[in-house]
């Protein structure tokens, strides 16, 4: 009988290169595909990207007013929009609904997408002035904006607000939704009653909105070329420096910020100490030697390489899967690319608690010492320093079993592109509780030892709980031993 033995480590903050490839759209601009493999389908300048727990990508393609799923075997279907640029079909199927996401104008493409952990669907029906839902069942609903261009209604519900141009959207974890209304300015949160107020204000033509686990909101503060960390207690402060109209933004499981710098033609991540780097996208800026204008030049190469070298065209939104795996609208090549979760996304420690670690898997009915630090930051967890209630921390256990596709060979150190992952799902408690599981993989570079991204409950006690985790794969399943950690 195998006994689980966790290890506490946290994501480091460097970056290694992650391999890009196309998964949605052919290049051409049109519509078709639908029913097929993605990569056969044909998009119209898609805008907003997200992806849900179940490995489902979500598209909105702006020129054909239509939102399109892609389904974790990577077939292509159209979930929202009739096609026609309108405003129609409130209560009734998605399908049969009319979308006014785009029209032609640069500075106010839009069409943000989110997803809850229910399965409904968020739109920013931009041109429509309002924010709409697709429920699971299908049909849907303006959930804000009363079609009027302007601002009004705060504390008011939702539905009889005005907002003008919403480019972005958001969902935390207790499922109140967050709305770049691009045009006042503003960041607007819709409650889980309805209810609208304003969370920020003084923006410049806002565009992709994040909200990490903790409540703290990151805006694409767009015509301003900087990213905003917005904090649960009102703070705000520009991270990362100055980018070049950056557009969509999202948050990776170790809570780095991953933006699209639109006109710079890259993607670039922003580690919780500041620091920014590349991730995707080569082109060079070009400088016309007359007028001094200057731009940098779109491009569609790189399938198949390290992203750092490949080619982007006008990307606009990001999602980032449960895995660490990147999705961008390249939208200037009608497509999805994504980027690869790259070795050391998942797991980079120091080389001794790697060997740690390393030694700890051959060993079987001993926990060694371990440790918790912030995902974050990178810092302990300690009595003085706790987890935050909804905080995501990653585990690292041995010997709990499980079934993981692809499998390495025995002894083999598990791979990074693409992650090993389980294909079930653990349990985990803390103190006593359930709590969520976002990623259930093998750490790459390491020999059976599993990577378990687990958030803390938000009715977690403090003080100082237990974490557990049950194991698939073993006849019965085994729970592992409890762990420490230090709750806020």
């Amino acid at each position: 009988m195998r006994v689980g033995m966790l290890l506490f480590l946290a994501a480091a903050t460097a970056f290694p290169q992650g391999i890009i490839t196309t998964v949605a759209g052919v290049g051409a601009p049109g519509f078709g595909g639908d029913g097929g493999p993605a990569t056969s389908a044909v998009l119209n300048f898609p805008g907003g990207v997200a992806a849900d727990r179940d490995g489902n990508l979500f598209i909105a393609d702006l020129d054909n007013q239509r939102i399109r799923k892609v389904n974790a075997a990577g077939i292509i279907t159209t979930v929202a929009g009739d096609g026609r640029r309108g405003y129609s079909g409130d209560g009734g199927p998605a399908t049969a609904a009319s979308l006014n996401l785009n029209a032609g104008i640069w500075g106010l493409y839009s069409g943000g997408i989110a997803v809850d952990g229910a399965g409904n669907i968020y739109i920013a029906d931009a041109f429509n002035h309002r924010v709409r839902k697709v429920g699971v069942d299908g049909n849907i609903h303006t959930i804000a904006g009363n079609g009027v261009a302007g601002f009004s209604g705060d504390n008011d519900h939702g539905s009889v607000a005005s907002l003008s141009y919403p480019t972005g959207v958001a969902v935390d974890p207790e499922g109140s939704l967050y709305v770049s209304d691009a045009g006042n300015g503003r960041i607007r949160k819709i409650a889980t009653d309805g209810t609208i107020i304003t969370v920020a204000i003084g923006l410049s033509a806002p565009k992709g909105v994040a909200v990490d686990r903790v409540g703290n909101l990151y805006v694409a503060n767009t015509e301003s070329s900087s990213v905003v960390r917005i904090t649960s207690d009102g703070v705000s402060k520009v991270i990362g420096g100055v980018f070049d109209y950056p557009w969509g933004v999202a948050i990776d499981p170790a809570g780095h910020v991953v933006l699209s710098d639109s006109h710079a033609q890259r993607l670039k991540r922003i580690s919780p100490d500041g620091k920014t780097v590349t991730i995707a996208g080569s082109a060079e800026r070009i400088v016309e030697p007359i007028t001094g204008e200057s731009w940098v030049p779109c491009g569609s190469a790189g399938d198949g390489g390290v992203a750092v070298n490949a080619m982007l065209c006008d990307p606009l939104g990001v999602a980032i899967d449960a895995a660490g795996n990147i999705y961008v609208a390249d939208a200037g090549n009608n497509s999805i690319r994504k980027i690869s979760a790259p070795s050391g996304s998942a797991v980079d420690a120091p080389p001794s608690i790697r060997a740690i670690a390393n030694a700890a898997s051959f060993v079987r009915g001993i926990v060694p010492g371990g440790v918790i630090l912030h995902a974050a930051t990178n810092q302990l967890v300690t009595a003085s320093a706790p987890a935050a209630k909804g905080e995501v921390v990653s585990v690292y256990a041995t010997g709990l079993g499980g079934l993981f596709r692809p499998p390495p060979g025995a002894g083999v150190p598990a791979p990074s592109d693409p992650l090993s992952c389980d294909m079930g799902t653990p349990v985990a408690t803390v103190g006593g509780l359930n709590a969520e599981v976002l990623l259930s993989c093998l750490a790459p570079g390491f020999v059976g030892l599993n990577q378990i991204n687990v958030r803390i409950p938000t009715t977690a006690s403090s003080g100082s709980v237990d974490i557990t985790l049950s194991s698939w794969g073993l006849t019965p399943p085994q729970t592992s031993k409890a762990v420490k950690v230090w709750i806020q």
